[in-house]
């Protein structure tokens, strides 16, 4: 008797071999789309955020545009140390611009999230060198 959902491996499998059945046969037909995804890791966040990278050289801040198409909400930004790096701005979808400012030299991550559990996270380096100049009367 062969089952209409598994077909012709039921017999197989209740027989305990498999006998030239193979999984695929067995298998629902989205298998493949199911073990492509579970290979690649998480999907891929619909966050978007522009410039990718931020690396600090010469200047003290840069813009980050963040965007998520048919987001409304508010977006959740953190930095991971904010001795290296800050961010100014209270971003809200779908399209946004807040600064990061660099604090001091190092590296840090900033995260930016949305309320359905997205997130997104931009590598940051400071290697800008802060020169302090004090300018005061002689003595």
């Amino acid at each position: 008797m062969q089952s209409k959902i598994l077909g012709p491996c039921v017999a197989a499998i209740a027989a305990a071999t498999f006998g030239g059945c193979s999984p695929a046969a067995w298998l629902p037909s989205n298998a493949s789309v199911l073990q492509d995804s579970a290979r690649s890791g998480a999907a891929q966040s619909p966050i978007a955020v522009k410039p990718s990278k931020l690396a600090f050289t010469t200047s003290k801040q840069i813009k980050l545009v963040i965007s998520e198409q048919g987001y409304k909400g508010a977006f959740d930004v953190s930095v991971a140390n904010a001795k290296v790096a800050i961010f100014k701005g209270h971003p809200k979808g779908p399209s946004a611009k807040i600064k990061v400012v660099a604090k001091g030299a190092g590296a840090t991550t900033l995260t930016v999230g949305d309320d359905k559990g997205h997130k997104v996270k931009v590598p940051i380096s400071v290697t800008t060198a802060v020169v302090v100049i004090e300018v005061g009367a002689r003595r």
